[in-house]
């Protein structure tokens, strides 16, 4: 439930910089699983989507004058970011 709000949150805050943001089925879950292993808790899951979804995000914004439409999945263990084209 953690993961869920704070990737809501992520992708309020992604629309109030001009992106749309759309979040895979799995990724709340898997960001949970992944926090758990290192024992982290919510900081660490914070950390987490700051590092694998917000930095890259904010960089995609900086870099098109367009509105930026991506998608965040989860594929082989790895957050992947794609264009909505």
């Amino acid at each position: 439930k953690i993961a869920e709000k704070e990737l809501k949150e992520t992708v309020r805050r992604a629309e109030a910089a001009g992106a749309e943001l759309v979040i895979g089925a799995d990724m709340a879950q898997w960001l949970a699983e992944q926090c758990v292993k290192g024992q982290g808790g919510a900081r660490e899951l914070r950390k987490k989507i700051r590092s694998e979804i917000e930095a890259p995000l904010a960089q995609r914004i900086l870099e098109t004058e367009e509105k930026v439409r991506l998608t965040v999945v989860v594929e082989q263990e790895r957050v992947v970011i794609r264009e909505n084209m």
